[in-house]
């Protein structure tokens, strides 16, 4: 039985990753589009309506508020915020020592 709960909560994680990094690459589209008049493609290491830092901060948030249960609100949205500030600092250091690339290249469509 127990070995059928970790299956379930990794088909969970991996399900929110995708989910996550397909949906912020939507919001982000969308944000610029409000912002500047026209589309960008903000795409890191992976082409495609994909970006997995997006997906990597929904399994974080996922993970850790499940750990910590709390109803304070207060709490709630200071560990999100550091949390976002650790993950995104994170991605970026890994991907720019990884892969050589800087997070913070986009393109004009």
């Amino acid at each position: 039985m127990r070995k059928k709960a970790v299956l379930n909560e990794a088909i969970i994680i991996f399900w929110m990753f995708i989910i996550g990094s397909v949906l912020g690459y939507i919001f982000e589209m969308i944000v610029v589009l409000f912002q500047k008049g026209h589309f960008e493609v903000r795409q890191g290491l992976i082409y495609g309506p994909f970006i997995p830092v997006y997906g990597i901060g929904a399994v974080v948030y996922y993970i850790t508020f499940k750990l910590i249960k709390t109803d304070n609100k207060v709490k709630v949205f200071l560990i999100a915020m550091i949390l976002g500030g650790i993950t995104e600092y994170i991605c970026s250091f890994v991907q720019e020592k990884v892969f050589g690339s800087l997070s913070w290249t986009f393109k004009k469509v």
